[in-house]
């Protein structure tokens, strides 16, 4: 059982020792629920016979959670209308992402794609595509990722509709409605310098 919320994750978990309703994780993704399963029932197995599982042991557990924040695995940095972002630069990350897009019932999203050259760009855009969102690619400042201009010619001889922004502060601030940013983990640095200004 897990719900999504652009806050965060809600599920619950079931380990050899009890089961744990309603744990709230301020993470995106069904693939965190999983990851929680594993990371709580890890945590029962290390303490032994020193994890009881009472009341005041869940109540530290959901402390804990609620302090999580991972900047750039499907977070969320706006709300209304939503701006996420997530380090994503092959097809099975764009997958999770889009999944994630999905269960929160967003349409007309128009994701922005910072993927370099070099990386998985047609994986990331096909799965994007599969769902008709608009593509919009784009780059990042840092001359170490290369971003040639071969990926909007490419991705339209491949038969997918995208257009290209030269910069990623331009492809964000000329968007309307939500969005979702995919792309390097510079992309993330730049998306940060923005957020203190957004």
């Amino acid at each position: 059982d897990i719900s999504f919320a652009p806050e965060g994750m809600r599920c619950g978990v079931r380990t050899k020792k009890r089961r744990y309703e309603d744990l709230y994780i301020p993470l995106m993704g069904a693939h965190q629920c999983r990851n929680l399963a594993l990371a709580v029932a890890a945590a029962e197995d290390m303490a032994g016979e020193a994890f009881c599982g009472t009341e005041d042991d869940i109540r530290a557990l959901r402390k804990a959670l609620s302090g999580l924040f991972w900047y750039g695995r499907l977070s969320v940095i706006r709300k209304d209308p939503i701006l996420m972002v997530d380090c994503c630069i092959n097809r099975v990350s764009a997958a999770a992402a889009l999944e994630t897009v999905c269960e929160l019932g967003l349409t007309d999203v128009t994701f922005i794609l910072a993927v370099p050259d070099d990386k998985d760009y047609e994986g990331v855009a096909r799965a994007v595509a599969e769902k008709g969102h608009r593509i919009v690619l784009t780059k990042v400042a840092n001359p170490h990722y290369r971003f040639e201009g071969i990926q909007l010619e490419r991705l339209k001889e491949a038969g997918l509709s995208c257009e290209y922004v030269p910069d990623l502060k331009t492809a964000i601030n000329g968007t309307s409605g939500h969005v979702v940013v995919l792309g390097t983990t510079d992309m993330l640095k730049e998306i940060k310098r923005m957020d203190r200004r957004m």
